[in-house]
């Protein structure tokens, strides 16, 4: 299901066996939750050995295990993302877990307005997942293909389709490889277009930069990811 969505979830190929047990909920919520201990999550794990879980309700415990996650999920390359009926037999994964959203009501997909010109316009069939409730805003499209090695001039495109202006102030977007770019103060108007480029100033376009020396998203494939200023997630684009 979360693969189906465009959620990243990746293969777990690191030396040795991997014998972490974790579960983090909210970690930036109102009441952030560990849970982990030593009973693996099987059906003997629960039901036959003698083991012990622990569920702590603490904030800066939930950061600290989120950061070791993170770190786990960074050493992991782009070529142990998951594809939607790609993988067979058991596998460890590292997931991105969502709590369950109805399925939003189809959109027409808006056309991206005009603009400069990209040295070449990338071929897709992108899938786009918004969640009920996460706001307005939407991924509308990614020029991955930019010019040079570094692509300076890729670029994300997000809309305002709603009839309310969106504070974007503390907002994130990210790539299936965690790189990660923090909105700024910012208030979106309805009907409103912006792009997040990876190395490039445009004002005409809302000024958003990733500021990076190299490129952000893969030519081959790549799924991006919005979030809120506390954490939920508003939209997730997926290419091809």
């Amino acid at each position: 299901m979360p693969l189906s969505l465009g959620v990243p979830i990746k293969i777990e190929d690191l030396g040795g066996l991997l014998h972490n047990k974790f579960l983090i909920l909210d970690a930036s919520g109102a009441d952030p939750v560990v849970i982990t201990g030593s009973m693996n999550w099987t059906g003997a794990g629960g039901a036959s050995n003698d083991e012990n879980t622990l569920i702590l309700h603490d904030a800066a415990l939930a950061q600290a295990y989120l950061a070791a996650y993170q770190e786990l999920y960074d050493a992991l390359g782009p070529e142990t993302l998951c594809a939607v009926g790609g993988n067979d037999g058991f596998l460890v994964y590292l997931p991105l877990v969502l709590r369950p959203e109805a399925s939003p009501t189809p959109t027409a997909t808006p056309t991206l307005p005009p603009g400069p010109v990209p040295s070449s316009t990338p071929t897709s069939t992108p899938t786009s997942t918004t969640s009920p409730g996460g706001g307005e805003v939407v991924i509308d499209d990614i020029f991955y293909d930019g010019s040079g090695s570094a692509e300076p001039d890729e670029y994300v495109v997000i809309r305002n389709t709603g009839a309310q202006s969106v504070d974007l102030d503390g907002w994130t977007l990210q790539d299936a490889a965690s790189h990660v770019f923090t909105f700024p103060a910012f208030t979106m108007a309805p009907g409103q277009v912006c792009r997040v480029y990876t190395n490039e100033d445009h004002p005409e376009w809302c000024g958003f930069s990733y500021g990076s020396g190299s490129a952000i998203w893969n030519n081959g494939s790549d799924c991006a990811t919005l979030q809120d200023g506390v954490g939920t997630m508003v939209d997730t684009y997926c290419y091809p």
